[in-house]
């Protein structure tokens, strides 16, 4: 008997060894994968989210699943990329995924047990959630930019940058000049109290708002982004660019962008995507600068596109 006892012991010993010994076990119970691109995407289009893990290279080869819109059907497994330049994971939410408000997103977990890790849920919301909510969220780009550094950045900063998926929203930049009237990096910083939303680059400062274009009834409905003082650094020398968008009047925070001037050989090859203008007033022969910021808060890009024709 006592033999017998312990032959058992030391099989139990060797199969938890073995267990304990396969590393990529190991690794799936401290992923920690989360979705790093934002809180939120708009319903009715496709979208890309960046999924992040610790170790990044935990979610190499890994498939992504997403709740099935079908009642009662089995997770939808979902386009999925690994990007190094990134360290994530790029994944393709199909427009039919977007009749869950909260759909579960999964990665498979082969290694072990062959089932689904949860990652916390995707928020599929309508225009309303990022314009009118208490919690201004700056539009959502539909898919994930691996920025290529421009060659050359633009001459000058001092114009409207929009955003070209959403041509309503608007930062209009002015840097400081010194006595050459050449622009220096640190911006001018818009005073809502002496200065107005509409004054030239001369008069006013740096501010986050809505084209005017966009009509009162819709500047109204997304007050929470309109005529906000925006500071921070434009260094086209280094190609550097970290601002701070100051909503504190609209009872919010400050939002911190960091980012970069880039070329735009990762955008969609649309016009839509690359002339300026706002709203239906574009130049269709006439590509702008481009520059690409990302939240420190939320994690979501920014694009932005030097409106040359304003």
């Amino acid at each position: 008997m006592n033999k017998y006892i312990f032959t058992l012991i030391i099989f139990s010993a060797l199969g938890w060894g073995l267990f304990s010994c396969n590393p990529d076990c190991n690794t799936s119970s401290n992923g920690n994968i989360s979705i790093d691109s934002g809180p939120a995407v708009l319903a009715g289009r496709e979208n890309q989210i960046l999924l992040r893990s610790i170790p990044a290279n935990f979610l190499r080869g890994r498939e992504v699943f997403i709740d099935n819109p079908i009642p009662n059907g089995p997770p939808l497994e979902v386009d999925a990329a690994f990007e190094p330049m990134l360290d994530g994971l790029i994944v393709t939410i199909p427009e039919e995924a977007s009749s869950i408000s909260t759909p579960n997103v999964y990665v498979d977990d082969p290694d072990c047990s062959s089932n689904l890790l949860a990652v916390d849920p995707l928020q599929i919301r309508s225009e309303e959630f990022f314009f009118t909510n208490d919690a201004f969220i700056v539009p959502p780009i539909p898919l994930i930019i691996i920025p290529a550094p421009a060659v050359t950045p633009p001459i000058n900063v001092t114009n409207a940058w929009l955003t070209p998926y959403d041509r309503d929203y608007c930062i209009w930049f002015v840097p400081n000049k010194d006595e050459n009237d050449n622009e220096l990096p640190q911006l001018r910083v818009f005073d809502p109290a002496t200065e107005k939303l509409t004054d030239g680059p001369d008069k006013s400062g740096s501010r986050e708002f809505i084209a005017p274009c966009a009509g009162d009834e819709v500047i109204t409905a997304r007050d929470n982004q309109h005529g906000n003082p925006v500071s921070g650094i434009i260094d086209k020398d280094a190609n550097f660019i970290q601002i701070q968008i100051d909503r504190t009047r609209k009872g919010l925070g400050v939002e911190t962008f960091t980012g970069k001037f880039i070329e735009p050989v990762s955008l969609p090859d649309d016009p839509e995507w690359k002339v300026t203008g706002p709203c239906t007033n574009r130049s269709v022969n006439e590509t702008g600068a481009f520059m690409l910021l990302t939240s420190e808060s939320t994690g979501q890009q920014l694009l932005l596109i030097h409106g040359v024709d304003l």
